[in-house]
């Protein structure tokens, strides 16, 4: 059986909880593949579209491989069952988890970025390690596999986890294998990484019916920080004066 393991590195505080909207539970797997399925969409979209000019066309399509990789609900057709499992299964592993309170009152850059609903509850904290394994069902086709790989990479550069992850909380940087050891992407890697998947983008014509990256989107790479926080501070004080003028 095929396997595919990702080990990433919390960079933001993470809000993820069960019903009690307490990260008590840890990273659970549907969070992992809704994130997954997420940047799968935003990555594949124009793959799809570029073959045919009908939207509805090529969202069936699309779900069609969807629901192969995914699963979805199984169902009775003329006699035969279809849907059901997807050809992957997704386990996540991480160690004991020590939820944080964030301190927002100190830092109204990020109060705005979090909004209302998040000053009284917990988060995961920042440099927290877990790994994502998937394993492919035998027979899995390779492109397959090879896509599901573009997308985990795609969440090591541009993904988050949780609550308010498109305001920058529960961001998440992939960590690559140095020998026996794991450690940050160097600079060199990154810029790699993000122009080798600008190479898999394709023109969209038209608005798109989800989140997508193609190659009319701008990857905007702004000034170096000292810390993540400190990004954040800027970026959320600079939203703020934006949208206040």
């Amino acid at each position: 059986m095929d396997r595919l393991t990702v080990t990433l590195k919390i960079v933001t505080p993470m809000f993820l909880g069960g019903a009690d909207q307490s990260p008590s539970d840890g990273i659970r797997p549907p969070s992992g593949k809704g994130v997954l399925r997420f940047w799968w969409r935003a990555l594949n979209w124009g793959r799809f579209k570029a073959k045919v000019v009908d939207d509805a066309v090529a969202l069936k399509k699309m779900h069609d491989e969807e629901k192969l990789l995914f699963g979805s609900a199984a169902e009775e057709e003329n006699g035969k069952q279809i849907g059901g499992q997807g050809c992957f299964l997704l386990n996540v592993k991480h160690g004991l988890l020590t939820p944080v309170q964030p301190d927002f009152p100190r830092f109204p850059g990020r109060k705005y970025l979090a909004g209302m609903g998040l000053d009284n509850r917990a988060a995961i904290p920042a440099n927290v390690e877990f790994e994502i394994m998937l394993r492919f069902r035998r027979g899995t086709d390779s492109l397959l596999i090879a896509n599901i790989e573009e997308t985990l990479c795609m969440i090591g550069l541009f993904g988050g986890f949780g609550s308010r992850s498109r305001r920058g909380f529960g961001s998440v940087v992939r960590l690559i294998k140095h020998g026996e050891q794991l450690r940050l992407p160097t600079d060199i890697k990154i810029s790699a990484e993000i122009e080798w998947l600008k190479s898999k983008f394709t023109g969209i014509v038209g608005i798109s019916p989800f989140s997508v990256l193609d190659i009319n989107s701008l990857l905007y790479r702004g000034n170096d920080y000292n810390t993540a926080d400190e990004a954040m501070e800027t970026v959320g004080h600079q939203m703020n004066l934006y949208r206040t003028n």
